[in-house]
């Protein structure tokens, strides 16, 4: 579970499987471009709220089925992919807090007590590559990402660089929605970039700041005092022995006291309510960079319809 349940993860999209690291953002030092005006599908997709879920949806649902056929030619008649968590949707706050799965492992620190570790991979087992004898893995793994070597180095536009790779049934699948790969590079990593700015910015607003102090009486009426939820997850991971069922315990209780205070104080809420006020303030040329994306974002669901209803 994230620092801040509805700040944007790196790599948040299942359908970015391949692109390398998260971008290391510059400061925005870009020339001032013509005024852009945020649309109603610009604001929804550096926020992740409105229609984007469902969207994210059609392209995670079409690039799975194109990546499906294109193995299944490569000789790998593969079921499905493991089903993905669904984009959540940010005004659904009960879904975002989750508190049934706080109640079973808190924040997942004392059960994945090196989760934060990159050296480990978050990916989950996949049964069929692992029914493959070991030579036929590694066919499969060049049919599905082609070479490690062929990759092309991508810059967004506020000057950050990712590696993305080229040949493969996900790159191909990739081309058939957005284009080129550089593009949908750009469409997945640069609105999440800005939507984490946008997330930091909110945290500092008059109407989070009100209602962070809510949260922090209502932590501190069960004895719990932390001045945020990502200090209080952060003091936790600060603790050693983190294996304990002491800790656990502890860490569970946390997390729930957490999200029950986060839901009565609307952090959620006024978070998304503030990063879609911010949108419109952000500087001119990330406004300008973000409305193309959308567009080109747009006209990829596009595309992904076509492919899940032929």
């Amino acid at each position: 579970m994230p620092s801040r349940p509805w700040r944007l993860g790196c790599l948040s999209l299942v359908i970015a499987v391949g692109l390398s690291g998260c971008a290391q953002a510059r400061p925005d030092s870009r020339p001032a471009g013509p005024p852009a005006t945020l649309d109603t599908s610009a604001v929804d997709l550096v926020t992740h709220s409105g229609s984007w879920p469902g969207t994210e949806q059609i392209l995670i649902d079409a690039l799975d089925r194109f990546t499906t056929t294109c193995l299944a030619g490569q000789g790998f008649p593969r079921p499905r992919f493991p089903a993905a968590p669904r984009p959540v949707a940010p005004e659904n706050e009960s879904a975002v807090i989750d508190l049934p799965q706080r109640r079973a492992s808190g924040y997942g620190i004392a059960t994945h007590p090196r989760r934060d570790d990159p050296s480990i991979s978050a990916e989950p087992p996949d049964s069929y590559v692992d029914s493959l004898p070991a030579p036929e893995q590694r066919r499969y793994a060049s049919a599905l990402l082609g070479p490690p070597d062929r990759t092309r180095t991508v810059t967004l536009p506020d000057g950050a660089q990712v590696t993305v790779r080229e040949q493969g049934c996900v790159p191909a699948g990739r081309r058939q929605l957005a284009g080129d790969v550089a593009t949908f590079a750009r469409m997945s990593y640069f609105p999440e970039e800005l939507g984490n700015r946008l997330a930091d910015q909110a945290t500092t607003t008059p109407d989070y700041l009100a209602a962070l102090a809510g949260w922090r009486s209502c932590m501190a009426a069960r004895s719990l005092r932390y001045d945020s939820p990502e200090q209080a997850q952060k003091a936790l991971r600060s603790e050693p022995h983190r294996d304990t069922e002491q800790f656990r315990k502890r860490e569970i209780t946390v997390a729930v006291a957490d999200g029950d205070c986060a839901a009565g104080a609307h952090l959620v809420a006024v978070s998304l309510a503030a990063r879609r006020r911010l949108a419109a303030a952000m500087p001119t040329g990330d406004r300008a960079a973000l409305a193309e994306l959308a567009r080109e974002r747009d006209a990829a669901v596009m595309r992904a319809r076509t492919i899940l209803h032929d």
